[in-house]
């Protein structure tokens, strides 16, 4: 077959097998071919029928209508619905309850159809299973596995979320804290030595599925991270089991040249984080930020309200050096600390896939893993420069109220804008940042 214009083959345009559902957007691109050249040439050109391209061009209105037109969906799910305004109430209490995090199973939707419509009730279950089925097809609803499990937070936290960002926002005017690189965020998470996925590509049909381990789960360090708002990562410091000055830190340090470096080590009884390591965490890492990079000008270091954090001797280290300490309220971090928001977990995904290579590396049951191998690890995974950049250390205090703009022209950044401002409203509470009564049980 000869080829199209524009040096254009048969089939070039529709990167989809025809035999499966195509994307609206492709549907979109063939009917606008369509329009400029014809419906046979664009028959020709997407690799379909030319009854094909005229059904499209019939249904264009319907495919411009559709929310995500990268979505391989087509206009008809099977017949209209036998109960539409049941349905409309069926979609509005499943939009409802998902918004509010609940879990919605075909169980749930059948209940509140039973509750819409009871006098289906003596119906035979299979049958309101099945027009549920429908309904999940025709409003494009699947069954999902849950890739997070959140607290609910009390409607008051959104009362003390406001007070906390209103309390940034002043120490930042009050104390010209206005650039970005002068925001911190800290935080301690826990790195298990055996970090195994609990999925594995396996034949289909056999029954008992084993993933090796080098019997280490219950084994783990802790890992402080640092970052500030113009995407800067400082060294994190590694909380490992052992003596301070004892043969493990001594050897490490021999051993390992990226000690004290782009790594900092600590050592303790249980490899917790203590009122010491905080502080050794403190002089090794955040004081050297402060005088080189930010002139002993006053900088802002946001973390939650751990017990080693609320020291007094923390307290004075960190005002002898114009830290000014904020805590994020309790049960909050989720939305309002940045590590938690956007780093923590591609960090740790990144530990994964090294650990999981390592095995596969191995060619045999691997060794317990060394504290050498971790550390770079740990290394490597922090300075990956494409799951943890600076971009998205920047967006993760955008998103969490930290580094947006005074004049509030950043505000719909935040993830909580919409809820915040609904719990301003419903209470009446007033938003005059240079109120004095704001939040100051969070500044230490």
């Amino acid at each position: 077959m000869e080829s199209l214009g524009n040096n254009i083959k048969p089939g070039s345009l529709n990167p989809i097998n025809a035999s499966r559902i195509i994307p609206i957007s492709i549907k979109l691109q063939a009917i606008e071919y369509a329009e400029k050249n014809g419906n046979h040439k664009a028959a020709i050109a997407y690799n379909v029928n030319r009854s094909t391209i005229i059904y499209w061009r019939n249904h264009k209105n319907e495919y411009n209508n559709v929310d995500n037109p990268e979505k391989r969906i087509t206009l008809h799910n099977g017949k209209s619905p036998l109960f539409p305004d049941i349905e409309n109430k069926l979609y509005e209490f499943f939009e409802f309850n998902r918004k509010l995090g609940n879990c919605i199973t075909t169980g749930s939707l059948v209940h509140q159809f039973l509750v819409l419509c009871p006098d289906r009730k003596n119906d035979k279950l299979d049958t309101i299973y099945h027009l549920i089925y429908r309904f999940m097809k025709r409003h494009y609803l699947t069954i999902r596995t849950s890739t997070h499990i959140g607290q609910a937070l009390p409607e008051e936290s959104y009362d003390r979320m406001m007070l906390y960002l209103r309390t940034i926002i002043r120490l930042r005017r009050d104390n010209k804290i206005n650039e970005p690189y002068l925001m911190l965020n800290a935080d301690e998470t826990p790195i298990f030595l055996n970090m195994p996925s609990n999925k594995t590509i396996e034949k289909i049909g056999k029954k008992t599925i084993t993933i090796n381990t080098q019997g280490q789960e219950k084994l783990r360090i802790s890992c402080l991270l640092t970052i500030s708002g113009d995407g800067s990562k400082l060294p994190p410091f590694v909380i490992f089991k052992g003596e301070k000055d004892g043969k493990i830190i001594k050897e490490l340090n021999k051993n390992n040249h990226v000690i004290n470096k782009n790594i900092f080590i600590g050592m303790n009884k249980n490899s917790w984080t203590t009122i010491e390591i905080i502080n050794d965490w403190i002089k090794s890492i955040i004081i050297p930020y402060a005088r080189n990079k930010c002139n002993n000008k006053k900088i802002l270091l946001i973390w939650d309200r751990a017990k080693t954090h609320l020291n007094e001797d923390t307290k004075k280290l960190l005002e002898e050096n114009s830290i000014i300490q904020v805590f994020i309220p309790p049960g909050m971090t989720r939305i309002l600390q940045p590590l938690d928001v956007s780093i923590n977990k591609p960090f740790k995904d990144l530990l994964k896939d090294m650990y999981i290579q390592a095995c596969i590396n191995a060619k045999k049951h691997i060794e317990k893993v060394k504290r050498e191998i971790i550390i770079n690890w740990i290394v490597d995974a922090w300075n990956n420069k494409n799951n943890i950049n600076e971009n998205i250390i920047k967006n993760s205090f955008l998103i969490t109220g930290i580094s947006n703009n005074e004049d509030g022209s950043e505000d719909y950044l935040f993830e909580g804008y919409e809820k915040l401002n609904e719990s301003v409203i419903e209470n009446d509470l007033d938003l005059d940042i240079e109120d004095k009564d704001s939040n100051d049980d969070d500044i230490e």
